[in-house]
């Protein structure tokens, strides 16, 4: 696996998803509830890796199949 093409950058991030730079400076410091943006610091500089960007994105899924088996499951007991 090549390193350089598993990271992106935060600007990456911005062209992906519009989320901006503040933003997710704000994420990456978050304490208790909300997203936790999941990064890496070399220096000065922060990377995301893709893997870990997508499993945060599929974790923010609303009414996904597994939310709604679970739903199916409690509204069953």
């Amino acid at each position: 696996m090549n390193i350089e093409t598993n990271l992106l950058t935060p600007q990456d991030l911005l062209n992906a998803f519009g989320v901006p730079l503040q933003t997710q400076a704000k994420w990456r410091m978050k304490k208790g509830d909300g997203i936790k943006l999941p990064y890496i610091k070399l220096g000065r500089r922060v990377f995301y890796k893709k893997d870990s960007i997508e499993a945060l994105v599929n974790s923010l899924e609303v009414n996904s199949i597994a939310s709604i088996n679970a739903n199916t499951i409690k509204d069953k007991r």
